[in-house]
Formats: C-alpha cells, structure tokens, sequence
C-alpha cells in the first residue's frame, strides 16, 4: 500500500507494508513497518545560527550558575554562622567566617558546573566550524 503526503504528486511519501517482523523491527505501527524514503526537498535544512544561539544560552546559562551557587553558598553559610556561631567567637565574626567560607565553596561549585556547560558550549561551536570547513564549496 502506497500512501502519498500530498496529493500533488511530490517526491515526499512513505510506504507501508505488512510484516510479520513487527515485533523484532524497531519502527512497527498497528501491524505495519513504515519505510521511509527520504528526499532532499522535504529535509530540514542545516542552520548553524540555531547551534550559535545554543551555545549562546549555554554560556548565558553558565555565567547565571556561577551566582546562583555562590549566593546560594552566602545563604547557607550565613544560617550556619546563626546557628553555629558564639562557641568561640563572637556572633557577628562567626556569621562573616561562615558567609565567607559558603561563598567560597558555592563559588567553587558554581564554576565546575559552568565549566561542563561551556564545555558543551564549545564542542556545538567546533562542530559547526568542522561542518563549515568540509561543506563542499560550489
């Protein structure tokens, strides 16, 4: 059975067959194995300005991650200076020892995990070079 997408007679179809295999091949529907032939009309075009933005947002992601654990370190080192300060120093210089060491340490979170994203960040944009400089030039 042949089963058109449009009715103008385009290249974009696909073809459905009946198999008994349906139950071993990957791409079944209600009996069916759906073969797809694929035409370079109907494909979605490279866009490297999409992968561009996306390392975009990644970097924008990765500086934002930096001051939400770094504030997020200040805020849970301030708690624990409340609680945990006055055993040996006074209260106001045990809250600045423990805001200091939780954004230390929040800081230090914060970059290993902006690190990862502008590592992604980059291998997009080294992909994007590497498609660039093998397209075949007309």
């Amino acid at each position: 059975m042949l089963l058109s997408i449009n009715d103008e007679g385009d290249n974009a179809w696909f073809e459905l067959s009946p198999s008994p295999y349906c139950a071993i091949l990957p791409v079944c529907f209600e009996g069916f194995v759906v073969t797809w032939r694929e035409m370079e009309a109907d494909m979605t075009q490279y866009d490297p300005a999409i992968l561009q933005k996306y390392a975009d947002r990644l970097y924008v992601q990765a500086n934002t991650i930096i001051l939400i654990w770094s504030a997020a370190g200040i805020l849970v080192g301030g708690l624990a200076g409340y609680f945990l300060g006055g055993s040996t120093m006074s209260n106001s210089t045990a809250m600045i020892f423990w805001i200091a060491i939780g954004g230390v340490l929040g800081f230090a979170f914060g970059r290993e995990r902006a690190f990862g994203l502008k590592l992604r960040a980059q291998t997009t944009l080294c992909q994007v070079k590497i498609e660039e400089n093998t397209r075949a030039h007309p």
